[in-house]
């Protein structure tokens, strides 16, 4: 018994040393990269890797990134994307993006949306590949008609198997019940006319950066 629990934690400790290979994510100089190294990455919870499947099939684009890593991998990202407007809804980031000379506003735009914008998500349901806001995360009334590109900022402690398990969880929190109001928005594949992608406020392009947990 004991030789086969060993056995299974093999890959788990190979998975562990990838994300962690901080030399290797630095590397990855743009958004076709960031993509190639998030399909070929698998997780030690099967749930992240259901979660991915759903999420990129509709479209979403998917960034797995150790804690240490992740800001700068963000930042990256951001320089490559040249957004005209940015709003950075995630105050423990703020801090981050001055330092790194990144302009942003930290409310949400009254009228034109931004180009892109900034959040964090306490809720991913692996079943549907959708995102979820709880009622300590919700960008009151939704997250859509912010911006046209919306950047997760998440964990993968966060994810779910079932909209009613992440909704389980709001409740073991201690949030009321009958004032709970919580969003999921799942990532749809939009196309014009030409077969070429067209995303909008109410129906933004989604990224998720997730911080792979150690388990």
């Amino acid at each position: 018994m004991d030789s086969d629990r060993l056995q299974t934690e093999k890959p788990k400790d190979v998975i562990r040393k990838r994300m962690r290979d901080v030399n290797h994510i630095k590397s990855l100089q743009n958004e076709q990269d960031l993509e190639k190294y998030a399909f070929f990455s698998k997780f030690q919870q099967p749930i992240v890797d259901e979660f991915v499947q759903h999420f990129r099939a509709g479209g979403g684009k998917f960034f797995p990134f150790p804690k240490e890593v992740i800001y700068n991998s963000l930042a990256q990202f951001l320089e490559k994307q040249k957004y005209n407007s940015l709003v950075a809804l995630t105050p423990n980031i703020h801090a981050f993006l001055q330092k790194r000379g990144i302009p942003f506003s930290n409310v949400v735009p009254f009228g034109e949306p931004a180009d892109a914008a900034i959040v964090f998500s306490d809720m991913l349901v692996a079943c549907s590949g959708s995102v979820g806001f709880s009622p300590r995360t919700i960008l009151y009334p939704s997250i859509r008609n912010i911006a046209k590109d919306i950047i997760v900022m998440t964990r993968s402690r966060c994810v779910f198997p079932t909209h009613a398990d992440a909704m389980a969880y709001v409740l073991s929190r201690g949030d009321d019940p009958d004032s709970a109001i919580v969003e999921f928005v799942t990532p749809k594949n939009v196309t014009g006319e030409e077969g070429n992608p067209v995303y909008t406020p109410q129906e933004p392009r989604m990224f998720v950066f997730l911080v792979q947990d150690d388990m």
